[in-house]
């Protein structure tokens, strides 16, 4: 959209230095309408950015502390001109408040809270660190409360806790709550059972074993093993081919939210959105609370989220979009995954509703100092396809090359895209002092 907007403003200004001298009006109209533009875009120093806008600040200001250390200082002319913004997830290997500021300042413009782990207690100390931080630098930094949504999983296995599946078997889930074995277990969904159908796919653990429904009773479904394995207790369960009659909100998800409201953060995000009426009846929550001013953000990680008939409807009432590719990637073929992270990054630029884009963008580095090419090579096809933000989940969070000499987080982009970044906010600054000169000399009739 800068680019696009420079261009608008060039031609403007050509016409404008066009018109003949007696044509005064038209001129000093031209002018006058650019640097409306501009004075909208183009941020003015010392003009405080507001919190809520943390995943979309264009050209940020540095530190307005004095007391920053001297490696902040230093990395300000990358790490303060960046279009793409960085998350990261706060985990037992970042969560101390020296950890957190070296991560501020390699990049980290949002911190991630993962509510799937740890308790309340732990996520009010996270926030008051952040918080302190933000206040040290005098620079916001956002903050994502992520839900952990519905978790599908099978019962416990007698014996070792665990049976193998061999391919071509049969193999039942039923609502029995005695110990499985190698030709049945407990599926503790009621609701699913009743609603899968002949036809039907069922994944295991993250899609290692993978099951087509044969028929169906009263509280139990029939499979053939397509993909055999080892199988265990609490494995979790996908069912990409069918939209589940379920709340997107368990009772530990509420119970969550309530505790988010009460802190002092920016987003709050909502995992596995299969339509439209889940953000609904998340809005309809936060509404109703007492900070009706929080953001959402839908991670979409289930084939029917991304579907035509549900897309549009979900980006137009989120303020935020998370393409979460992990379990994305399980239910969906994988090639699949690149086609339709473009199509959503493409919807919400179209749509102006900010795009994370996120999972397993630098997995080698949980255990590697360095990433991997095809890793750096995913990012910088996020950030060129327009993404606002790319994050960063289990690297972070218990990446043991997480710290100095490991994962730097440096800030995301390219030389050439800051490099043009910046001539077109010069440009618009110019165009800015052009039309307000043009403005005070002005005849009053002609303003």
């Amino acid at each position: 959209p800068c680019y696009a907007f420079e261009s608008t403003c060039l031609c403007i200004l050509q016409l404008a230095f066009s018109v003949p001298k007696r044509c005064e009006k038209m001129h000093r109209t031209l002018l006058a309408l650019v640097a409306t533009s501009a004075v909208a875009l183009v941020p003015r120093a010392g003009r405080a950015t507001p919190r809520k806008s943390a995943l979309r600040m264009s050209l940020a200001e540095p530190p307005a502390s004095a007391s920053a250390p001297s490696a902040l200082l230093q990395a300000s002319k990358e790490r303060w001109i960046k279009s793409t913004k960085q998350l990261a997830t706060v985990g037992p290997a970042s969560n101390t408040a020296e950890m957190l500021e070296k991560l501020f300042a390699a990049g980290v413009d949002v911190f991630r809270l993962n509510f799937s782990h740890g308790s309340h207690e732990e996520k009010a100390a996270l926030v008051g660190l952040i918080r302190d931080l933000e206040a040290k630098y005098g620079h916001p930094i956002g903050i994502l409360a992520d839900l952990q949504g519905p978790k599908l999983r099978v019962g416990v296995f007698g014996g070792s806790g665990k049976a193998m599946l061999v391919e071509g078997q049969q193999f039942r889930l039923d609502s029995d709550d005695e110990p499985g074995d190698a030709s049945r277990v407990m599926l503790p969904h009621p609701e699913i059972l009743k609603t899968l159908d002949k036809g039907d796919s069922l994944l295991v653990d993250d899609g290692k074993l993978r099951l087509t429904v044969t028929s169906r009773g009263d509280g139990f479904v029939d499979t053939v093993v397509d993909v055999g394995g080892a199988i265990s207790d609490r494995k979790g369960v996908n069912t990409p081919s069918v939209v589940l009659p379920i709340s997107p909100l368990t009772p530990k998800d509420r119970a969550d939210l309530a505790f988010a409201l009460t802190q002092p953060v920016d987003w709050v995000a909502l995992s596995f959105v299969q339509r439209p009426e889940d953000i609904d009846e998340l809005r309809a929550i936060v509404k109703n609370s007492a900070r009706p001013d929080v953001r959402l953000m839908a991670k979409l990680e289930k084939p029917a989220a991304v579907s035509e008939e549900s897309l549009e409807a979900i980006v137009d009432r989120c303020d935020g979009i998370m393409v979460a590719r992990g379990d994305l990637g399980v239910e969906m073929r994988p090639e699949d995954v690149p086609v339709v992270q473009k199509q959503i990054v493409q919807m919400c630029r179209a749509k102006g509703t900010p795009v994370v884009v996120a999972t397993q963008m630098l997995e080698s580095m949980i255990e590697s100092p360095t990433p991997t090419r095809a890793e750096c090579s995913d990012i910088a096809t996020a950030i060129y396809d327009g993404a606002d933000a790319v994050m960063l989940s289990a690297e972070s969070a218990a990446g043991a090359s997480v710290g100095p000499g490991g994962i730097s987080l440096r800030p995301v982009g390219s030389p050439a895209f800051d490099a043009a970044a910046n001539d077109a906010a010069r440009t618009l600054r110019r165009c800015r002092d052009d039309a307000a000169t043009a403005q005070r000399t002005m005849p009053r009739r002609c303003r």
